[in-house]
């Protein structure tokens, strides 16, 4: 299974699909309550939970078909957070894109999980999403998710290599075609040529760059393994800084992302996430016309 996932609010006609997944024996496995669940339970608590201002369950779908379960369980200054796959959606690596969309929907709110210590794949797949083990008992790890870091970048040695092995690593530019010279790339850092530009970090580990600019437009870059968090990090970015004020038919009123033409992963991903798109930008060359 591949390509761009989406997650919607639960409703209850998906009451039938959840006590399928809930009763499934690897999941009943990985979860605190390992005994199977009864119907009569299982429709009390949907009812009641959709109609909750402190539960909020999403559906992830790919290409339209249900394929796992997101919860988050506010209590008091923080959330719960439980993940569930479709048995068929397991082992393919949709756990963290579903984890961090439904992570973007609760905000700045701290998030915390307890996950089977026996289960490594639920464990990984938190830990890519910047959750951090804070203790554990006989059977539960607990996790606590630590915002992304942000760290302003400077010309020092250590962040010039950084960006520039990221740079390597891009398979789509908008920018530039030939990959620029480590030189002139050093050149570029050093003139600051953006209102501000940030190293992104999650749990001590280097993920991208980010960078906005004086048009309100955004750059964002996030290194192969990585892209799963893009929702959380446009969230922080839009909780965190404010788009100058406007200027018609200069500047726009919103922060804007541009993606290049060729990037249908990170468009799709845009779409999914509900953002709107604006246009589509050409270079004009005098020789072509």
């Amino acid at each position: 299974m591949c390509g761009i996932i989406s997650i919607r609010l639960a409703k209850l006609s998906d009451a039938n699909i959840l006590f399928y997944w809930r009763n499934d024996p690897l999941t009943r496995a990985a979860s605190e309550r390992t005994s199977p669940l009864l119907w009569e339970d299982h429709i009390s608590w949907l009812t009641h939970t959709l109609q909750s201002t402190t539960q909020h369950v999403f559906i992830g779908e790919h290409e339209g078909l249900p394929i796992g379960v997101v919860r988050f369980s506010v209590e008091h200054d923080h959330a719960v957070v439980s993940l569930a796959l479709a048995p068929a959606a397991q082992g393919k690596g949709l756990g963290k894109s579903l984890l961090a969309l439904g992570m973007a929907q609760i905000g700045s709110t701290p998030i915390r999980a307890r996950i089977r210590c026996d289960n490594v794949a639920s464990r990984t797949c938190f830990a890519a999403c910047g959750f951090v083990e804070t203790s554990k008992d006989e059977d539960f790890c607990c996790y606590n998710y630590f915002r992304l870091a942000f760290e302003c970048v400077v010309p020092n040695d250590d962040h010039i290599s950084t960006l520039y092995e990221a740079l390597k690593l891009r398979e789509h530019t908008i920018s530039h075609i030939n990959l620029p010279t480590f030189e002139d790339h050093q050149e570029f850092i050093k003139t600051h040529p953006y209102r501000c530009w940030n190293l992104v970090s999650v749990a001590t580990k280097y993920v991208g760059n980010f960078y906005l600019q004086n048009d309100n437009s955004i750059g964002v870059h996030l290194i192969p393994g990585f892209d799963h968090l893009l929702p959380v990090l446009l969230k922080q970015i839009l909780n965190e800084y404010d788009p100058l004020p406007e200027i018609k038919s200069m500047r726009s009123a919103n922060f804007i992302l541009h993606v290049p033409v060729g990037d249908h992963k990170r468009q799709a991903q845009m779409n999914a996430n509900g953002h709107t798109p604006l246009q589509i930008t050409y270079s004009l060359q005098k020789e072509q016309l």
